[in-house]
Parts: C-alpha cells; sequence; structure tokens
C-alpha cells in the first residue's frame, strides 16, 4: 500500500492505494533443441482518491519497464510534452526515442523502454508530468497476466505471447479504461542479426485497437574494440472505434569505442516519424559521450539533443 499527497498551484490530489498480489514464473529446459518460460502476475487494489483542481503535476512516479509487459502512466489525459523519465536516483535522465518512447492509447498514455538503449530491461524509473486532473472517487482494479516464450534451437526461432485483463468496480464518474490485451509474435536471432513480427489485440472502452509490428536489430563488432548497432521498428495501429490509422516508423544507430583502457566514447543517434489522420510528428533524438574510469572513479562527458515537430 502507499499514500500519495501531490498538489500543484490550484490542484491538489490526495491517494489512498492498498491492495494484493500474486506472481509466479516457470522455466523449463527442453533438452538440447528448447526451452520454455511461463509466467502469471494478478493484484487486487482498493484506491481513494481525493482531488480539487484542473491540472496536477506528478513527481517521481515509479514504473518498472519489461519488455513484453504494458505500462501505462497513472493519471490520465497526460501532457506529451510535460513527461520526463530518469532512472531510480534522478540523477540519470533518459533521452526519448533512444531509451524510451512515449505511446497515446486514447486517453491513457504508454511508456515502453527501447530495446539497446540506457534502461536496462526490467529497470525501475521514475518519471515526472503534468495532467488534467480527475474528480475525486474511489474504486478497486483487478488485474491479471499471463505469458510464455518457446525458444527453439538456442534462439533461431522464438514463439511467444501474452495476455493482460484489467478491470474496475465503482469510480463511474472517472475516466477509467478497463483493458483485454492479447499480443503473439515470433523472432529470430542468428549471429548478429534479430528480425521478429507481433499482432496485438486490445479491446477496451478508450480507443480499442489492433497493431501489427515489425523489428529488426543488428549488433557486430568491426574491430576488438568497437561495437555497432542498428535498430528499426515499423508499427500500423488500427483504431477501432474511431476508424483512424497510425503508422510509425523508426531507426537507432548506436556505436560505442574503446579508445584507452580507461576512456570510452559512445554515440548514438535516433529518428522516429509517426503518421496518422489526425497526428503527424518526427522527433529526432542524438547522444554522445566520454567515458573515463579509473579504480572507483568515474568521470563522464556527453552531450544530448532533441527535438519534435509537427509537418
Amino acid at each position: 500500500g502507499n499514500l500519495t499527497h501531490a498538489d500543484a498551484p490550484g490542484s491538489v490530489l490526495d491517494t489512498d492505494r492498498y491492495g494484493a498480489g500474486l506472481s509466479e514464473q516457470y522455466t523449463r529446459s527442453l533438452g538440447n533443441w528448447g526451452n520454455l518460460q511461463l509466467g502469471y502476475a494478478g493484484g487486487l487494489d482498493r484506491e481513494e482518491r481525493s482531488a480539487t483542481g484542473s491540472v496536477l503535476d506528478v513527481l517521481d512516479e515509479a514504473h518498472t519497464l519489461t519488455d513484453g509487459s504494458l505500462v501505462f502512466l497513472t493519471q490520465p489525459f497526460v501532457v506529451d510534452a510535460s513527461i520526463r523519465v530518469t532512472d531510480q536516483t534522478g540523477t540519470i535522465l533518459y533521452l526519448r526515442d533512444l531509451d524510451y518512447v512515449v505511446i497515446s492509447q486514447g486517453a491513457l498514455t504508454e511508456i515502453r523502454r527501447v530495446p539497446g538503449g540506457t534502461i536496462p530491461n526490467g529497470a525501475t524509473v521514475l518519471v515526472d508530468y503534468s495532467a488534467v486532473l480527475d474528480p475525486s472517487a474511489s474504486y478497486t482494479s483487478y488485474a491479471n497476466s499471463g505469458q510464455f516464450r518457446l525458444d527453439l534451437w538456442k534462439g533461431l526461432l522464438g514463439l511467444y505471447g501474452h495476455w493482460t485483463t484489467l478491470d474496475f468496480s465503482g469510480g463511474e464518474q472517472l475516466n477509467l479504461r478497463w483493458m483485454d490485451d492479447r499480443t503473439v509474435g515470433l523472432d529470430s536471432t542468428w549471429r548478429w542479426l534479430r528480425v521478429g513480427a507481433e499482432y496485438q489485440i486490445v479491446d477496451s472502452n478508450l480507443s480499442p485497437y489492433t497493431r501489427q509490428r515489425c523489428f529488426q536489430s543488428a549488433q557486430f563488432r568491426p574491430a576488438e574494440f568497437t561495437l555497432l548497432g542498428l535498430d528499426l521498428d515499423q508499427s500500423w495501429t488500427d483504431f477501432r472505434d474511431s476508424g483512424r490509422k497510425q503508422t510509425s516508423y523508426g531507426a537507432t544507430a548506436r556505436l560505442q569505442q574503446r579508445l584507452t583502457p580507461t576512456l570510452a566514447w559512445s554515440a548514438e543517434g535516433g529518428i522516429r516519424m509517426e503518421r496518422g489522420e489526425t497526428f503527424d510528428a518526427d522527433h529526432a533524438s542524438a547522444r554522445t559521450e566520454l567515458n573515463w574510469a579509473v579504480g572507483k572513479l568515474t568521470l563522464k562527458f556527453g552531450y544530448e539533443y532533441g527535438s519534435e515537430s509537427h509537418p
């Protein structure tokens, strides 16, 4: 459980949240030809909130970003440009499109780590943002999720899927989003190349959609102390309630170079283009860093760049 108090000029939110959860993971080796993983997580939560005002600034909201799991910011109607993501200590500022992506899902906002970025899989991050404030209410939420993954022939072929449900009782005056999310996919890893595709169906009272997604990544060493990487992804989303379609294309390139035993240099940059009937956006991000380390002493010097345009 937790108690939260947040206030901004003209707005106050007090939240009492408590509940219980259960999770199980199962892994089994299938001899020389495969490996099977199964998982389940469920939770029952009660939330009582007292709110006044219209706009709320949320600070240090904790989320765990794990590949294959949906993560939404707690408050609906988030101001997209206000989102800021750091590590648990608040000292490392992550860069949008290089470390994470933000995806609008109707009234809610999904946040997802970028594989190959500086956010480790399963890491907890802190998110700051502003949102339009919902009224006071009390409600109970019910969440269930299951997942599986079958790897064959040492990763040459992988089959995976996950299923997530979220439902509520009470809170009729809020913009609560019940959801039934089903995703299946396959991927293949051969030497330095990984490719995959997945299909997702999300039934919901807010912006139900279907999505097809493809991804490709390559990572190789042209020299002993040089590492090159390239990540590509494409997605096509169909919002079934409005008939609106949205496409997204992303590309990220990375370079890591060891200059001396104590000095390393890294550089990465990426672009993302989103096109839809009511929303077009272009994102560009770049980062370079020198890292000098001797014993327990580490010094970093870097530069980051980010831009967003709406053609």
